[in-house]
């Protein structure tokens, strides 16, 4: 993915709270049941992970707990199904980076497994934002 342009889209985290202020819903349930065509705020779909690979990752956490090497295939597995995103999906990623500020908010309890960080803090400041952490 290429670096993005000269003005840089700060990104915070957080467990979902539709009443933080910038926030956009990247979970797959955002993308399959909210009205907007493209998920919440007409991108957010672009941003949560295939219904596969999140059945996959809900399986496997509830089961046993989630091993360290299936949060790291789950991780891999993200992030190619975020760089096919970005080059299907191109105008989603580029109004997202045109913005400000947005909060990337999810229901995972735990950040640190969760692929809203994934997103901030691995991908999307390979394209120009900066990640300023968890709310």
């Amino acid at each position: 993915m290429p670096v993005g342009g000269p003005m840089s889209i700060i990104v915070h985290t957080a467990r979902m709270q539709p009443n933080l202020a910038d926030w956009l819903d990247i979970t797959r349930k955002g993308a399959e049941e909210r009205p907007e065509p493209g998920g919440h705020r007409g991108i957010g779909a672009a941003f949560a992970p295939s219904r596969r690979l999140l059945n996959t990752y809900l399986r496997q956490r509830t089961q046993d707990g989630l091993t360290d090497q299936q949060w790291l295939a789950y991780a891999d597995a993200y992030k190619v199904e975020m760089r096919r995103s970005y080059v299907a999906l191109r105008h989603a990623w580029d109004r997202l980076l045109s913005w400000e500020h947005v909060v990337c908010t999810c229901y995972c309890r735990d950040p640190t497994q969760c692929h809203r960080t994934i997103l901030a803090r691995e991908i999307m400041p390979k394209l120009g934002a900066k990640y300023m952490g968890e709310l």
